[in-house]
């Protein structure tokens, strides 16, 4: 039995040791943390022509030619943009009205009626059940 009438259990003392443990972890990050403050010394802009390139897109019997650009410094094409939000997110689709390529946000389902629309043909909203998203 310990002093205070208690019995000293093992899990008692694995809890003190860990307790302890993870006091001396507070102290030496307090003891040895760095505070650093980066600031940009310069900005660089970069002007290079890019070569252009028209891709055809498809859908069912429609189709639309639509610019790309090769990145000649990243050796790669450039993200495609929304054309709803202008935001080069990726996971695209194809709206099947005016085949605008349009990202995943921007390809909205109406919570009312469940149908799928492109908010480049449609803002504010659902075309088939005209509630406002």
């Amino acid at each position: 039995e310990g002093s205070d009438g208690k019995t000293d259990s093992p899990m008692n003392k694995l809890n003190a040791i860990e307790a302890e443990r993870k006091g001396k972890i507070q102290d030496l990050i307090a003891k040895y943390a760095l505070n650093i403050r980066i600031e940009p010394l310069t900005a660089v802009a970069i002007e290079t022509r890019v070569p252009l390139f028209w891709i055809t897109i498809k859908r069912r019997l429609a189709a639309r030619s639509f610019p790309v650009t090769y990145n000649t410094i990243v050796g790669g094409f450039d993200a495609l943009p929304c054309e709803s939000c202008f935001h080069p997110r990726g996971g695209y689709s194809v709206c099947d009205d005016k085949l605008h390529i349009v990202c995943g946000e921007c390809f909205a389902t109406c919570p009312s009626c469940g149908r799928q629309y492109c908010k480049a043909c449609h803002k504010d909203t659902c075309p088939k059940c005209k509630r406002k998203s």
